[in-house]
């Protein structure tokens, strides 16, 4: 696992109508094991839902792109 970027900054938070600071860390992982649950285009850890997203999905996500798009973005500076 290595740390591939950082970001601080304020943004408004839509589900708590305020703004916030917000600090971002983001880490490359390289799993060699995957649980056959992770595996599933949606799944379930200690009661949270996930799911896989490609960054063309999420930038075609309006929900996604309301709330998140700067996170999108970032995430899209590091691997493209």
């Amino acid at each position: 696992m290595k740390k591939v970027g950082e970001k601080i900054h304020q943004k408004y938070s839509v589900s708590d109508e305020k703004m916030k600071w917000y600090h971002h860390t983001f880490y490359e992982v390289n799993v060699q094991i995957f649980p056959e649950e992770v595996k599933k285009p949606q799944f379930n850890i200690d009661g949270k839902n996930y799911c896989w997203m490609s960054i063309a999905e999420m930038e075609n996500n309006s929900r996604i792109q309301e709330v998140n798009s700067d996170i999108v973005s970032m995430v899209k500076e590091l691997y493209h």
